[in-house]
């Protein structure tokens, strides 16, 4: 059974979103650049993360490696998740 957006029932509807934002991560990433150099470029120097799946938390440890504070995580499931150094 096919629900909104061509999806079938029980498929992630944001898995389509989630490959779109990492190939374009991978784009920056393969140029040499990185999403610190972004957010520097930007003057953006406090951010918070929204959402801590996967991408979410791979944002976070590339963003360790930089001047950008990660002021906080955002989750629905936040009381399940932790990460060190970040408060939800």
């Amino acid at each position: 059974m096919k629900l909104f957006g061509g999806l079938k029932k029980g498929e992630n509807p944001l898995y389509p979103w989630g490959f779109h934002i990492l190939d374009k991560w991978l784009q920056i990433k393969n140029r040499g650049d990185s999403l610190i150099t972004y957010f520097e470029e930007n003057s953006i120097d406090r951010i918070a993360i929204y959402g801590l799946g996967i991408l979410g938390r791979r944002l976070y440890e590339e963003l360790q490696q930089g001047a950008v504070e990660i002021v906080c995580g955002i989750d629905r499931n936040a009381a399940n998740i932790h990460i060190e150094n970040l408060e939800m």
